[in-house]
């Protein structure tokens, strides 16, 4: 089983694009950053989590997808 990488993701509001924000191996680093953003005012709304195995090509085309489905 191949490790995997998170990506945390943000938006301006609910009409941005997604873009990468952070990312590491660890998901509870990730959930640090996520939670100092939350404090820092972002809503849940403009922040998401995903998994990938890391490669930059599937993270883009993972990012890529999500704008396309909430454009």
């Amino acid at each position: 089983m191949s490790p995997t990488y998170y990506p945390l993701l943000i938006r301006d509001d609910m009409h941005s694009p997604w873009g990468v924000h952070f990312g590491d191996w660890e998901r509870a680093t990730v959930n640090d950053e996520r939670d100092d953003l939350r404090g820092g005012g972002l809503k849940p709304s403009q922040i998401k989590m995903i998994q990938t195995t890391g490669k930059q090509s599937e993270i883009a085309e993972l990012v890529s997808h999500l704008n396309s489905t909430t454009a």
